[in-house]
């Protein structure tokens, strides 16, 4: 990679989980999350030495167990080079309390960024 990749300082990162059965239109211009794509990218930031602010909001509708979410979760482990790393989760499932759960999960592997579950007024990513 060129050398000015680890000149970044700040990054911010929109990303719409859209997990299970989608619209056509969905798969057609947005796309089915991929494993391999989400792993791809962490392993990228992680490696991006210069890193020192991150922000990622999470948007869709995802379905995840506790279980799920941790092994999600999971590829951001790695980015630790970072100063501030705030995850917000814009998920609209009302059924899952991912507060809980984000709290459970923190308790058993300390998490390298800081989390904030957004309210239906705050899942305007131009707020971040």
């Amino acid at each position: 990679m060129p050398n000015r990749f680890h000149l970044i300082r700040k990054l911010n990162v929109i990303w719409e989980v859209s997990i299970g059965n989608l619209h056509e239109y969905d798969r057609k211009y947005r796309g089915v999350f991929s494993d391999e794509t989400w792993n791809e990218f962490w392993t990228l930031i992680a490696g991006m030495q210069g890193l020192q602010v991150l922000k990622v909001y999470l948007s869709g509708h995802p379905r995840f167990s506790e279980r799920e979410l941790q092994r999600f979760l999971q590829p951001l482990m790695a980015v630790e080079q970072c100063d501030n790393f705030v995850l917000y989760l814009g998920w609209d499932d009302i059924s899952c309390d991912y507060t809980a759960m984000m709290d459970r999960l923190g308790k058993t592997t300390p998490f390298p960024f800081e989390f904030c579950i957004l309210t239906e007024a705050e899942q305007d990513p131009v707020l971040l």
